[in-house]
């Protein structure tokens, strides 16, 4: 069986346009992590490990079952 997951891009831009401080600050957390941000390290194990933990909370990654975490990568 084969399938398909598609994600939708966040729009942070929004969180300038509404002055939305705590959102401001959270964004700036991630943006501090150089493995968050690297393009080059996107997709390996300290990228994704950053990716879920930000939008699920320290040790979402961990957290996952070694399947869930294939599946993702």
């Amino acid at each position: 069986m084969r399938s398909l997951a598609v994600y939708d891009p966040v729009a942070f831009g929004v969180l300038y346009a509404a002055d939305d401080r705590e959102g401001l600050a959270d964004l700036a957390r991630a943006e501090r992590d150089p493995v968050f941000t690297d393009p080059v390290r996107g997709g390996d194990a300290a990228w994704f490990e950053a990716f879920i933990d930000y939008w699920n909370g320290p040790g979402g990654w961990r957290g996952l079952s070694p399947q869930a975490q294939e599946t993702w990568r």
